[in-house]
């Protein structure tokens, strides 16, 4: 059976793996593919007598089958299987750490069986990591952020579910040579103040999984120093869409930049001021949305720097809306 056509049968009718855990009644005929754990196994090792893997391969089969959801994983666990690296759990999972790791989020983590369940589908890999050198202390630095009374929703339980549920490769990253002088890089180059990091986490985590030297220093380098944005402009736009530091400094936030400034006639002080307000206004599509109402604007006669509320009020309204307010403009443009 090859790949294809076992991933068709379990997606298709993701029960019937279920249904094919029982052996057949016959099993006279030793060739005869007998259960769903001989199919898997006959794929993973490529081999037609799996006596010497058939143990490990149930035995990883039926881990993933409950943790997934039930006797016989439902659908959860056809997805887990087409994830990318699902299919190597079923040769290479250590039954006995992937335990550890899914009790140690249980416990310290605080995590329902659901929420393990999405992460794991998300993130396969999850299953390998140790939950001694790798879990635990991942769990002990989120835990470790700085609250502050403004943040909402701010009960620790809800931060690190919401966190690890958002972002489970977060949980790949080591502790101590990533995801700390990356925060710490954050920190003093923003010059946060208690509270400000798990603010910035929460809201988007995949941040800490940045490279400082190749992602994260060139784009504040930028920031600073080609748009001018000051420490405190560019703190506060942080704080308000952390996502704007997971834009693509060479895709999308320098294209952006200079076609507000040579194709829209922008001057880069108002730019500037419009990202320490709206720091969305990179964000947009450049293709997509921002060239197409610039160019409609232009033919309308209409400059997008002296529009009141510059590119956060043009690019933020929806398409429609965007339709009526041109129509509404006066003709003295």
């Amino acid at each position: 059976m090859t790949k294809k056509r076992f991933s068709d049968l379990t997606n298709a009718r993701p029960r019937l793996m279920g249904r094919m855990l029982a052996p057949c009644a016959d099993e006279e005929d030793d060739w005869r593919v007998r259960s769903t754990e001989e199919v898997v196994g006959r794929y993973v090792c490529n081999v037609r007598r799996i006596d010497a893997y058939r143990g490990d391969v149930v035995c990883r089969l039926r881990f993933l089958s409950l943790l997934m959801g039930g006797k016989d994983g439902g659908e959860g666990l056809s997805i887990l299987l087409k994830r990318r690296g699902g299919w190597i759990l079923l040769s290479t999972l250590s039954v006995s750490n992937a335990r550890k790791t899914v009790e140690r989020l249980r416990s310290e983590g605080g995590l329902a069986a659901k929420d393990v369940r999405a992460m794991v589908a998300a993130c396969p890999s999850l299953l390998d990591l140790s939950a001694d050198n790798m879990i635990s202390p991942c769990l002990s630095f989120l835990r470790s952020l700085s609250s502050t009374p403004r943040d909402e929703c701010d009960d620790e339980a809800e931060f690190l579910r919401r966190v690890l549920t958002g972002t489970p490769k977060i949980l790949t990253c080591s502790t101590p040579d990533n995801l700390i002088p990356t925060a710490s890089f954050l920190s003093n180059a923003l010059d946060l103040v208690d509270g400000d990091l798990r603010t910035i986490v929460r809201k988007s985590a995949s941040i800490l999984l940045l490279s400082v030297i190749n992602n994260l220093g060139p784009k504040l380098t930028f920031f600073q120093y080609t748009m001018g944005l000051s420490k405190s402009d560019l703190r506060r736009a942080v704080m308000t869409t952390p996502s704007l530091l997971a834009l693509s400094l060479d895709l999308n936030i320098v294209p952006t930049t200079e076609y507000y400034v040579d194709g829209a006639g922008m001057k880069m002080e108002a730019l500037r001021d419009a990202v320490a307000e709206w720091p969305a206004v990179l964000g947009y599509s450049l293709e997509q949305r921002i060239k197409p109402r610039v160019e409609r604007m232009k033919e309308r006669g209409i400059q997008l720097g002296l529009v009141v509320g510059g590119p956060a009020m043009v690019m933020g309204m929806s398409e429609d809306k965007f339709g009526i307010w041109l129509d509404r403009q006066s003709s003295e443009w």
